[in-house]
Order: structure tokens, then sequence, then C-alpha cells
């Protein structure tokens, strides 16, 4: 009897034989499992045996609507003809019609700015980025008294009124956070 140490490690070949005996172990299950997997459910079948003659039974009445004659409406008086009489048929009646202007009307995507000849500014972009106006804010010059006119005579100074002493500077606020997007993450602050 062989006398077994601690220090012993195991032999190559016998970790090689043993991985492929249970590499051919798990495939011998699977296999298995897959040879005695159930048919396919008889009605699963049946609906899609429904199914396919639904789809083909569509199809054969539009392809027969396509290629026949027939009525759609009769007290309406619509029609139904073969798409190759009725291709020939617009054809023939749209190169009797003599080509004329469009009598629908279209409006323009976007307002067009109107220029103004006596003014001294450019023109504005034929199609700006935002809203007439929006992507300039013009600010008019106060009104100036013409030079040779007098100023005009200030008022008797009235009776001073009292004011509220003003309180110390506090100490300087911390910038306000942005609200965030979720209400949920930006409760109300608490009084």
């Amino acid at each position: 009897m062989a006398s077994e140490s601690p220090n012993r490690t195991p032999n190559g070949f016998v970790v090689i034989l043993g991985s492929a005996a249970a590499f051919v172990v798990v495939a011998a299950v699977f296999s298995a499992a897959l040879a005695t997997k159930e048919p396919v459910d008889e009605v699963e079948q049946k609906r899609a045996t429904q199914r396919i003659e639904t789809r083909a039974k569509l199809d054969a009445e539009a392809q027969e609507k396509l290629t026949s004659v027939g009525w759609v409406d009769k007290s309406k008086g619509t029609v139904h003809v073969p798409i190759a009489d009725a291709m020939t048929m617009v054809v023939s009646e749209l190169s009797a019609k003599k080509p004329a202007p469009s009598s629908v009307k279209v409006e323009p995507p976007l307002p067009m700015p109107v220029a103004d000849p006596a003014s001294k500014e450019p023109a504005p972009a034929a199609l700006p980025s935002a809203p007439q106006g929006a992507d300039n804010i013009r600010f008019t010059p106060p009104a100036t008294a013409p030079a040779g006119a007098a100023p005009a005579p200030a008022s008797p100074p009235e009776k001073p009124v009292e004011t509220a002493p003003v309180p110390a500077p506090a100490a300087p606020e911390a910038p306000a956070r942005p609200p965030l997007i979720n209400p949920s993450e930006n409760p109300e602050p608490t009084k």
C-alpha cells in the first residue's frame, strides 16, 4: 500500500481523461433531451394552417379585383377595372389635357420678411432661423431735446420722505441650484 503525501500533484493525463469523460456525459444528456422533445402542438399546427389559408384567400381576392372588371358601388357608379387598363385610361386622359397652372393655393412655409426701402438698416435674412425678430433685440435710443431748447424747470422739492433704516448686509447666499427635471428629486424646502 502506497502512502499518500500532501505534496502530490494530480497526473495531467488523468485530468484530461476526466474532463473528456465529463464532456461526453453532458453531451449525452443534452442529445437525449433533444431526442425526447415533444412534437409541436396540434392546435398550433391547425392555427398556422388556418392563417396560411386565410392569407392565400385574401391574396386571391385582391389579385382577382386587380385583374377584373366589376362594381364597387352601383348606386354611386363606382367600378373597379384592371390596373393595366386603368393606367392607359389615366395616361390618355392626362395627355388630352392642356398644361395649365395649378389652381391649388399653397401658403409659403415661412412668412417672408418685407424689407422697407426707406430703411437704413440692412434687410433681414430671407429665412431666419428663429421667428421674425426673435434672434435680435433692438433698443431705441432715448429721445434727446433739441440743442436750442431750454431745460424744463425743476419743481420745488417736496417734503422729504422718511425712510426705514437700512439693515446691515447679510452673509452672501450660495447661488441657487437649478431645478431638477424630476419633481421627486427636487422636493420643496421645508420651513
